[in-house]
């Protein structure tokens, strides 16, 4: 991922905490 790119995603409860899944750069 490029710093300072715009992300959509999706914070999950996993094993270890917190988790992002389902990351989708928009532009």
């Amino acid at each position: 991922l490029i710093e300072g790119q715009k992300v959509e995603f999706d914070v999950t409860q996993g094993q270890k905490g917190l988790q992002a899944e389902n990351i989708t750069p928009k532009g």
